[in-house]
């Protein structure tokens, strides 16, 4: 194993000193973890080795799974519910995964096999891949796996995203994946104690399988002869890559499928033969054929009654429909109104033994449906409440200006004022046209004009010796046209009727001379 490998195996996995107690099980696993795989895309160019069949496995073997996931378990779940699947089709991985990583035959095994072999040579590895994988009397060629004649070094395989031509040279060196000898003294005599245990720790597994390889029988046939098996690359990889997908099944599952838009990386530009292409390559078009073909929803039958049983409003007793099938035959009938088709098509829909398959279109069409039937709905309970509220609304308005109405007729101008207040507070627009605070507003007018009235009676209210008969006359005078002015209004007080008389008296006095 390359020293930059182990450095990077003990970034993922430090020493215990490093853990933080208690916050693993036993496994080494959080219990409440989140985890986000940020996968390397799929790699085809123009000379693809060791290193890109690896990559390639890595996604094939994460593409599987995915098709599993979205497909293979829909399929399964069709099968449980007694639900028709015939005509579905999609493109299965499983054969180039064969290929790859089956054991004694496939092409890592094959690697693993050559490069533990005496006089193991990168030609005669790609002869046993022909001869293991290619035609042969009696067998036909993996439907995966070409070798043209003309390309002594190179095969090709038939991945999911394509085809990929590999070139064989260097694959057994790089399966290796040894470090010169120097390299590890000179790691030694290294300062940094992190590095030599982690050769020390190396040296010790090495001599473990060494000693495993040559006291067990399955060692790939060499331990008999006591000749070490080398530990290969591919094979770890390998079994890396089965670990993590193990984790994955293991897991709740989500995919995000990130697509370039252009291959420039620029803004507002979109190739559509690009986009096509990474469709193809990350399998999404397969996903979206098996959609098309198949159910994309599914539903339990009592909550596809409790969702959609309210489509059925305006077409007879729709609430007492509780079967799952009575309803699905009711939606294949019945439709909005007489120009609209039937709200269902039983084409688009099959019902299992426990849940109901429809295809987006029937789904869209219910949802559709279902959020006219809401908006109506709505549209009733928002037009009660708002009766409900003016009605209420209404009751305030009227015993407010009941009070005005009491206020006034009382004539207290303090009263009248305090219930203006309240009552416009209440009305709507402040009160400003409504009959009953135009009187009261009338009415505190006129009580303030005959209080004005009052006040200047009672300046001009003439005293038993006027003075000179000068002051007579003009008390005379004034005293009369306020008395005109309350008479008016209609102003009845005690001072009122008591001066009355008086212009009459002060106009004797005048004539008389005092």
């Amino acid at each position: 194993m390359s020293l930059c490998m182990l450095t990077f195996s003990w970034t993922l996995h430090p020493g215990p000193q490093l853990k933080t107690e208690g916050s693993e099980d036993a496994n080494g696993v959080s219990e409440r973890s989140i985890g986000i795989l940020d996968i390397f895309g799929f790699e085809c160019f123009k000379e693809n080795s060791f290193e890109q069949l690896c990559i390639n496995f890595c996604n094939e073997k994460l593409q599987g799974h995915f098709t599993e996931h979205m497909v293979k378990l829909e399929l399964e779940q069709y099968a449980a519910e007694g639900v028709d699947a015939a005509n579905i089709e999609y493109q299965d991985n499983q054969a180039c995964l064969d290929l790859l990583e089956a054991k004694g035959t496939g092409i890592f095994a094959v690697i693993h096999d050559e490069m533990n072999s005496p006089g193991a040579a990168d030609k005669r590895l790609i002869e046993k891949m022909v001869s293991g994988h290619g035609p042969a009397p009696g067998r036909k060629q993996h439907p995966n796996f070409t070798k043209s004649p003309r390309d002594m070094d190179k095969f090709t395989i038939h991945h999911y995203a394509g085809e990929v031509k590999y070139t064989v040279n260097g694959f057994l060196e790089k399966n290796r994946d040894e470090a010169p000898e120097v390299s590890g003294c000179v790691a030694k005599e290294s300062f940094v104690s992190t590095l030599d245990s982690l050769l020390t720790e190396q040296a010790k597994q090495e001599a473990k399988a060494k000693a495993e390889s040559q006291g067990g029988a399955p060692a790939l046939r060499r331990a008999r002869s006591g000749k070490q098996v080398k530990q290969a690359l591919g094979i770890k990889f390998q079994g890396e890559v089965a670990t993590l997908v193990a984790k994955i099944k293991a897991a709740d599952a989500h995919f995000v499928r990130c697509i370039k838009p252009n291959l420039q990386s620029l803004p507002d530009n979109f190739q559509d033969d690009a986009v096509l292409s990474q469709l193809a390559a990350c399998g999404l078009l397969a996903v979206v054929k098996v959609r098309q073909s198949g159910y994309a929803e599914n539903v339990l039958h009592a909550d596809f009654v409790a969702r959609f049983r309210p489509c059925l409003q305006g077409c007879g007793d729709w609430w007492t429909v509780t079967d799952c099938a009575d309803l699905v035959a009711r939606l294949s009938s019945a439709a909005p109104n007489e120009s609209s088709s039937a709200l269902l098509n039983p084409d688009q829909c099959a019902q299992g033994t426990s849940k109901l398959f429809m295809k987006s279109d029937a789904v869209a069409a219910l949802e559709t449906r279902r959020g006219v039937v809401r908006g109506c709905a709505a549209l009733r309970l928002q037009r009660y409440s708002r009766g409900m509220a003016q009605r209420k609304y209404y009751v305030r308005c009227k015993a407010a200006l009941a009070q005005l109405l009491e206020a006034t007729a009382q004539r207290s101008k303090a009263g009248i004022v305090a219930q203006l207040e309240a009552t416009c507070e209440v009305l709507p627009f402040g009160g400003v046209r409504a009959k009953q605070v135009l009187e009261a507003r009338a009415v505190v007018k006129q009580i303030e004009l005959e209080e004005a009235a009052l006040e200047r009676l009672e300046e001009v209210m003439p005293t038993r010796t006027p003075g000179t008969l000068h002051a007579a006359s003009f008390t005379l005078g004034t005293l009369t046209k306020a008395l005109a002015e309350v008479t008016k209004l209609g102003v009845s007080s005690p001072l009122v009727r008591h001066l009355s008389p008086a212009p009459v008296l002060l106009q004797r006095r005048v004539w008389m001379g005092f």
